[in-house]
């Protein structure tokens, strides 16, 4: 017998998933001179020990299976024999896709990710964070993964949109991902992933959610401005650095607007809120850390602490990040005519509160 046109007919690769099984149809002709005994096809499953198909359906000199359920990831392969009435055997032929491959690829679709951290809010102050999962993959396949964050439940459009690569950095089936993206403060965050193995993807993961607290700290790095002796009606500043200024700085994780006060007079003949006793806002060598175009550069009298409402923002839009986060206030005094000698103080007091339009 001649055994030729072994096909299968299907693509090189097919997916199995837990809610699906691939099947596969191969025929092949099959000739002879006298008359056929016999045609098998022989089954050979990744996994287990081969089978026959003994009575393949006939059309003509065409011989082919019913649908065959491909049940195991892995490599199949399918073999036609054949013999006729005289003993004769014809030459094995592997079946062969339409690419020229002698197999077919069943390939496992890898399993949903299980998300680790972070889950439930709140959940730190990070706002790049590091999110974690494991996964795993029955064909042991290399992954890479696609993880969403979105502060709507539906991922609509995600902040986080990005593929995570797929080499296991915290343990077996572990992976970790930082993004770039800076996520806002004191919002609900959704977030789920997905493996891919080259040829099939995952179905999502579960779906967690967490929170970035906003963080407010202000540090101080000049936390005095002493100024010599002045005789009246005499000023003085600390433009030239001598009394160096107050100088802030923002390590929290918002954008804050910082405000002044006085908790008590300068002088002894002039109380607060007068030109005797001033600020401005002015900037470090870190520049661009707050809005200049919203703070008050001139001059401006400083107010009581027991009228908050007059207590201006004096640097607005404070910057967190470690380049830009530094700004400085500077002093200005003026001895008033009729001041009496002595050594004079004022506690100067700054509030830094989480700006409204936190980026």
């Amino acid at each position: 017998p001649i055994i030729t046109n072994a096909r299968i007919n299907a693509s090189s690769t097919l997916i199995i998933s837990t809610t699906s099984t691939p099947t596969v149809k191969v025929n092949a002709t099959v000739t002879d001179e006298t008359a056929l005994s016999n045609v098998t096809i022989q089954y050979d499953p990744p996994d287990n020990a081969p089978y026959n198909l003994t009575a393949p359906s006939q059309s003509g000199n065409e011989f082919f299976n019913g649908t065959v359920r491909l049940y195991q990831n892995g490599l199949w392969i399918f073999t036609f024999h054949a013999n006729d009435t005289s003993r004769n055997n014809a030459t094995p032929v592997i079946a062969q896709d339409g690419a020229g491959n002698l197999y077919i690829l069943v390939n496992q679709t890898p399993n949903a990710p299980a998300l680790n951290s972070p889950i439930g809010a709140p959940n730190g102050t990070n706002r790049t964070g590091v999110y974690q999962w494991n996964a795993t993959d029955d064909d042991s396949d290399r992954m890479s993964f696609r993880i969403e964050v979105d502060d709507s439940s539906t991922f609509d459009a995600p902040e986080i949109n990005d593929t995570a690569d797929g080499t296991a950095d915290c343990g077996t089936a572990c992976f970790n991902f930082t993004p770039s993206t800076q996520l806002a403060v004191d919002t609900v965050y959704y977030w789920r992933v997905r493996g891919n193995d080259s040829l099939s993807t995952s179905i999502n993961s579960n779906v967690s959610q967490f929170q970035v607290d906003s963080l407010i700290i202000m540090t101080m790095g000049q936390e005095n401005a002493s100024f010599s002796s002045l005789a009246l009606g005499v000023e003085d500043d600390t433009i030239d650095n001598s009394p160096r200024p107050f100088n802030l700085s923002n390590a929290g994780n918002a954008f804050i607007n910082v405000t002044l006060n006085a908790s008590d007079t300068l002088w002894d003949t002039q109380g607060l809120s007068t030109q005797y006793f001033q600020f401005k806002a002015n900037e470090t060598s870190e520049t661009g850390s707050y809005s200049t175009a919203l703070a008050n550069q001139g001059w401006t009298n400083v107010p009581p602490q027991n009228d908050p409402t007059k207590s201006p923002v004096v640097i607005p839009l404070l910057n967190y990040t470690d380049a830009n986060d530094s700004a400085e206030v500077e002093i200005r005094i003026q001895v008033p005519l009729d001041e009496p000698p002595g050594y004079k103080s004022s506690i100067i007091n700054f509030r830094g509160e989480l700006h409204s339009k936190t980026l």
